[in-house]
């Protein structure tokens, strides 16, 4: 029996994973494919004594062949880390250090998120993809008149720069984005070098993971940007980050090739709902999504700040993978802020109880330096001090009164200097309740719990005996020492 707020557990026990969905590039082996002879190099290179290795649901199935290659060819303990605490793009630092591990290789799709302690080495894979195909389908589509970056997940590093010379011969205002990887692959980054771009542009930043460098007198909103992959996290994240660039899209496993093939005015809209929503609540819970991306701790602080100074109520919690049932728990909570990494910060809260938005969305909400203009960030990394869209936080020194989009009713946002006085709260904090004077507590979650219709069991202190405590029941709920054997 399962209800909205929680569930049997069947739909664990049923899950089929697709264990199968890496085909091995040009018909290569384990060895090639999962850069077997770099990863051994580097462990020895290093002296690990205990390696992990983090493996996405899908190729787990690989797992063992791998393990068995490195424990011949190294002398340090391999562990294998699945069942990700958050995002299986990300690595998971929090169960790498349960194990007391030295380093992790990280399997699969990545999102390239720079993390706090661990070194990490990355092996993306590499999947097949139709090089000629490929090639075939975006010359039509382009201009060459108009510059183009292509952006791809990296399952398909491995053929990049053969798709980047194939296009680069009719079209050299052609970019890749070099992956922002540690200096000790360094040979997967110089694998997409722009060499049509002086390497002093400075038009350049990072996202996503990746460095891009545009063209001299060019702006980004003047590329057309030209995805490689399957639709997905990385994908939306991409254009909505980039929306107000023309986008094209060819997925390798489908082979077809899409000129605008997400209606992103649609999803801003969408999110712009999300932000009214966030106005209109009084209590946030702040959803910690990642332990490991760099940097997290300082947004927490950051999203607390800018949630008090408007008024609100801020909660934490840290509830690993969301789901329903999990935020359901938490009827209390008017909207969840999610902190995770860019890909996974992005997430349809449609057939959640409360809405979901991401920290850009919540700033928006909150900090009245910041306004709606309809570009978009999902990394938080870059809402902080230094980042490409920091904001000062500026109090409201008298509270701004207008109108919810959402209820149409009037709402207030921030706080006045005045009512932050202890004196003027002092004044109304005295009631009298049957008969008796009591202390009432002034804030969004009491006067929520005030509203109820059922509030906790009645205390109903000093109106029954004292008694003294007695001797119960042992052994455990299934069966008590006292109750007669079946």
């Amino acid at each position: 029996m399962a209800t909205s707020f929680s569930n049997s557990g069947e739909d664990v026990i049923r899950k089929s994973v697709n264990a199968s969905q890496l085909e091995l590039a040009d018909s290569g082996s384990i060895r090639e494919t999962f850069d077997v002879a770099e990863t051994v190099q580097w462990i020895n290179s290093n002296a690990f004594e205990k390696v992990a290795l983090q493996f996405p649901d899908e190729l787990m199935s690989f797992s063992v062949d791998i393990v068995q290659l490195l424990t011949k060819e190294t002398s340090s303990a391999i562990v294998i880390l699945a069942d990700t605490s958050y995002g299986s793009c990300c690595v998971d630092e929090v169960a790498a250090e349960h194990y007391a591990v030295d380093a992790v290789v990280h399997y699969g799709p990545a999102c390239l998120s720079p993390i706090r302690r661990l070194p990490v080495f990355y092996v993306f894979g590499r999947q097949s993809l139709d090089v000629n195909h490929c090639v075939g389908q975006l010359k039509p589509l382009l201009d060459v008149k108009t510059p183009t970056i292509v952006l791809y997940n990296v399952i398909y590093h491995h053929c990049m720069n053969l798709i980047k010379s194939e296009l680069f011969k009719d079209f050299p205002n052609i970019l890749v984005p070099v992956l922002d990887l540690p200096e000790y692959q360094s040979n997967l980054s110089s694998l997409c070098q722009n060499s049509n771009v002086s390497s002093t542009s400075r038009q350049s930043f990072t996202r996503f993971g990746r460095r891009f460098q545009l063209f001299e007198q060019t702006e980004i909103n003047d590329y057309l940007i030209v995805f490689i992959g399957r639709e997905g996290l990385l994908q939306n994240a991409c254009m909505m980050t980039f929306n107000r660039c023309n986008f094209m899209t060819y997925d390798p496993e489908s082979k077809k090739c899409k000129s605008d093939a997400w209606n992103t005015n649609k999803q801003l809209m969408r999110r712009y709902y999300m932000i009214e929503k966030a106005k209109d609540a009084e209590r946030v819970g702040i959803l910690i999504g990642t332990l490991g991306v760099k940097d997290y701790l300082a947004i927490l602080d950051r999203l607390s700040s800018v949630i008090r100074s408007a008024g609100k109520k801020c909660y934490k919690f840290v509830v690993g993978k969301l789901n329903v049932a999990k935020l359901a728990n938490f009827s209390d909570i008017d909207v969840f802020v999610l902190v995770a990494c860019p890909e996974n910060s992005l997430i349809d809260s449609s057939e959640m109880f409360q809405p979901v938005v991401t920290p850009f969305e919540m700033e928006l909400a909150c900090n009245s330096s910041r306004e709606w203009t309809g570009d978009y960030e999902v990394d938080f990394r870059q809402l902080l001090p230094g980042g490409l869209s920091y904001r000062e936080i500026m109090p409201d020194h008298k509270a701004r009164m207008d109108v919810s989009l959402v209820t149409g009713k009037v709402r207030q946002l921030g706080i006045d200097e005045d009512e932050k006085s202890p004196a003027v709260r002092r004044a109304d904090s005295l009631a009298v309740v049957e008969s008796r004077t009591e202390l009432v507590v002034h804030g969004s979650a009491a006067d929520f719990l005030s509203s109820r219709s059922w509030s906790g069991l009645d205390p109903q202190l000093g109106r029954t005996p004292v008694v003294k405590a007695v001797e119960g029941m042992k052994g455990t709920a299934t069966s008590y020492n006292s109750e007669p054997a079946s």
